[in-house]
């Protein structure tokens, strides 16, 4: 083969790549990739709250708004490391003042299956609430000691893995003069210190 047949050779193949090139990115349109579907976000309801409400109140506060969701049976409001999320459950936002806490209203709630919202919980403690803040205790166990909050080692944060808080707002484990502003800021931090709280709405 001459040099002058290589030239015109190495020419057409040129030729026929380029008239290729439009076929082969032809697509037909059941291949075309389509755009994706927007995420749409799950409704959050918000309760709004008066901050200088006592923080007795806040459980009935809550209960109304339940009912209202038509949230059935006994209810209780959790928040925190809960996932999946529970089903059925409505996502809420309470607000007092300048603070807010995400969670969920879980319907038809019992205290057995408080402690199974997330796997790897292997004890709880009961949180209460006076003037100098929180404060736990173990359902077996007397006495109570405080719940600070700051910065947490590693040891304090693989145990808060395996707890989960049950929260009691009930006349008898709460300060007269605790407001919902007060106790909803200290409740915000109470996931630092467990895997996920509870609070059991009076029905």
């Amino acid at each position: 083969m001459s040099r002058v047949d290589v030239v015109i050779l190495g020419a057409v193949i040129v030729v026929m790549g380029c008239a290729t090139t439009p076929k082969e990115e032809a697509q037909p349109a059941s291949r075309l990739s389509r755009p994706e579907r927007p995420i749409v976000q799950p409704r959050v309801h918000v309760v709004t709250l008066d901050a200088r409400t006592p923080a007795r109140a806040l459980g009935s506060e809550l209960a109304a708004r339940a009912t209202e969701l038509g949230v059935a049976g006994p209810t209780a409001f959790v928040w925190g490391d809960v996932s999946p999320a529970p089903s059925g459950a409505p996502r809420i936002e309470i607000r007092a003042g300048n603070t807010s806490v995400h969670g969920f209203l879980i319907p038809s709630a019992h205290e057995v299956d408080m402690g199974q919202l997330a796997p790897g919980i292997h004890n709880v403690v009961m949180v209460g609430c006076d003037d100098r803040g929180l404060y736990g205790s173990h359902p077996s166990g007397p006495g109570r000691h405080r719940i600070e909050f700051g910065a947490a080692d590693g040891e304090l944060e693989r145990e808060a893995r395996e707890i989960f808080g049950f929260v009691s707002l009930m006349p008898g484990d709460v300060s007269e003069g605790v407001t919902s502003g007060q106790v909803l800021s200290l409740l915000k931090e109470l996931p630092s210190r467990v895997r996920y709280a509870v609070m059991a709405l009076p029905s």
